[in-house]
């Protein structure tokens, strides 16, 4: 199965993630600590942060420890509190502050009391779980990026009070399908509001007045009914396996765009026999969504319905309407439960055709992790997206040792995908490919341990990690080995990888290396002087590129290949900003003019200065 999804992902993490602040864990709901507060003076505070305080429901005292009175939340006091779940503010509090309550993932419901007249730019951003807000009346301005990328969010009330709406105030708002206006701003006619402010985007319907309304809430499902159509608007749950409900003596209803959105905990889906079409982008980027049953009610599914969804290996289609084609990018289709080859041990989800066994989800929580033997030790790979986690995006402490046992044959492309809090990789003896992409952007790896039949290594593995420290390789590998923690060729000749976290100041590469491969040490920042042994003969496409930390590099006269960009932005300027000729050749000038021209590149890796004839 190919997927095409990493521009999908990329975008998505960048449109996540702005800033990564962590707060402490929801452990103990016995246990409430303290929170923070700045005093103003006057016998009034701002709670400037969660300090001490360790549960997932906040109700915010009216005074201080102190006595002092509680006027406003400050400034990124609770941002990225991400264990955050219910907020009661008391009657007093005047200000929320910019970025307040930003990146608090968990957050459902924050309770606002009629005294809040100022919302700061921000304060909601990526609340991706509130499912609802009261504006209070006398707030005049919803500021810009307010509620960015609050997915939950089905509807709002735009109090009489407010005279101006930011830019970008509910951009990525997508289940926003209603919006009570009761204040002077005409937001159904201007078309600003659809674009730069973004409120009435997904709207379906525009009221005046809450009883209105047509949203109905069905225990974890929110419904838009008109009294002409049913719209199931979205999921607010936490479950991973989910059977959608009936409404009202089995009516039947439409899944609208975005109703499960970006809900990664979701692993197997089965619709309900209620639903006859399900839009574009219902299921968008739910990554972990491995197995959905359509019911033979559906008779459309738009093209996109399951955009992002990377990781759906199984479909079971009982639609009279859709043909199997539909879905080709599943690995299996079948029009029968019993027909599944989805397999659940533990914390796992494996995939079981007779003929190949993958390893498809991880749904676990766990922080160091080794993988389980499947079936008495039957081999197996490990999935495209198994192990990628959406709390990763934030932050947010996860898998930090992954251990792979003997029994795993393969790692296939993105399966640690974004895995940003893994430390430690230890790959056992039966893993012989590592496919490219395979650990990309987990920046965090600190130490590898390669088994002895691993052959082919993802090179973001060995790239990604600027905290990498050492390299270690099973003595009995036939073709890798490790000297001083960087990763060799088994006979040492070709020098593969410099750990680009460790401290050293000087790197010598051994004697015996012919061949320096391509991007070897490129962005390894500590090192100041490198010396090159006479025997290289080889150094590849941008080896040493980017360090600036470089005092002096001494190129011998075997050198014949440069690959492009091996040298360049290399060295520190000087204070005048001219660049300082760090670059000495034991050549001739001559040879060295040459030497910049090998593959036919006239800018193959070296600057046009240098000085020649150098002697040690």
């Amino acid at each position: 199965m190919k997927f095409s999804k990493v521009f999908m992902i990329i975008a998505m993490t960048l449109l996540m993630i702005s800033t990564l602040i962590a707060c402490r864990p929801a452990n103990d709901s016995n246990f409430t600590g303290e929170l923070d507060y700045t005093s103003n003076g006057d016998g009034t505070c701002v709670v400037s942060g969660i300090g001490t305080y360790n549960s997932e429901k906040i109700n915010i005292p009216s005074t201080s420890p102190t006595g002092d009175t509680v006027v406003g939340i400050g400034e990124d006091a609770f941002r990225w509190c991400y264990n955050i779940k219910e907020v009661t503010l008391p009657d007093g509090v005047i200000n929320i502050g910019a970025f307040a309550f930003a990146g608090c993932i968990s957050l459902h419901k924050i309770i606002l009391p009629s005294t809040v007249t100022s919302i700061g730019e921000g304060a909601f951003r990526e609340c991706r779980e509130l499912e609802a807000i009261n504006i209070p009346e006398g707030v005049t301005r919803i500021e810009e990026s307010t509620f960015v990328n609050c997915r939950s969010l089905v509807s709002v009330t735009i109090p009489s009070s407010v005279k101006r709406i930011g830019e970008w105030a509910f951009m990525c708002c997508s289940s926003l399908v209603e919006v009570c206006n009761k204040s002077s701003l005409k937001v159904e006619e201007s078309s600003y509001y659809r674009t730069k402010a973004y409120l009435t985007t997904h709207a379906i319907q525009i009221i005046d007045d809450e009883s209105e309304s047509n949203i109905v809430r069905k225990g974890d499902y929110a419904f838009y009914d008109d009294g002409n159509q049913v719209l199931l608007i979205r999921y607010f749950g936490e479950e991973s396996d989910i059977t959608l409900p009936e409404y009202e003596s089995g009516k039947s209803y439409n899944i609208n765009n975005y109703a499960f959105c970006e809900k990664t905990k979701i692993v197997s889906v089965k619709i309900s026999r209620c639903v006859s079409e399900i839009r574009n982008y219902s299921f968008d980027c739910c990554m972990n969504l491995v197995s959905v049953t359509i019911p033979t009610s559906v008779i459309v599914v738009d093209e996109k319905a399951f955009a992002g969804c990377a990781s759906l290996i199984e479909v079971c289609n009982k639609s009279w309407f859709l043909p199997s084609s539909f879905f080709k990018n599943a690995e299996h289709i079948i029009s029968d439960e019993s027909e599944s080859f989805l397999k659940r041990v533990g914390d796992y989800v494996f995939y079981d055709d007779e003929e190949n066994v993958y390893l498809v989800k991880y749904i676990g929580d766990g922080n160091e992790v080794k993988l389980p033997e499947y079936n008495g030790g039957e081999k197996y790979e490990i999935y495209e997206w198994a192990f990628f986690n959406h709390r990763a995006y934030f932050g947010i402490p996860s898998i930090t040792k992954i251990e792979i046992p003997d029994c795993v044959t393969r790692i296939r492309a993105n399966a640690f995908y974004d895995s940003r809090s893994i430390e430690e990789v230890i790959i056992g003896d039966g893993v012989v490919s590592i496919d490219e992409g395979a650990f990309s952007m987990c920046t965090s790896i600190t130490n590898v341990v390669l088994g002895k039949n691993v052959a082919d290594i993802d090179r973001n593995l060995l790239e990604d990690s600027g905290k990498l420290v050492s390299i270690s390789v099973d003595e009995e590998n036939a073709k890798y080995k490790s000297i001083d923690g960087n990763l060799y060729s088994k006979d040492g000749t070709v020098f593969i990888k410099y750990c680009k976290g460790k401290p050293d100041t000087t790197f010598v590469i051994p004697d015996g290396v012919i061949t320096v491969e391509r991007n070897a040490a490129q962005g390894c920042y500590t090192i100041t002087t490198l010396i090159i042994p006479n025997s290289v003969t080889t150094i590849g496409e941008e080896a040493f590129r980017g360090i600036n930390t470089f005092e002096k590099i001494v190129i011998p006269k075997s050198v014949t290949t440069l690959g492009k960009d091996a040298f360049t932005n290399i060295g520190p300027e000087r204070p005048d900003g001219s660049i300082r000729y760090i670059v000495y050749y034991e050549g001739t000038e001559e040879e060295y003019k040459a030497l910049r021209k090998s593959n036919n590149n006239s800018s193959s890796g070296l600057p046009f200065w240098a000085n020649y004839n150098y002697v040690p």
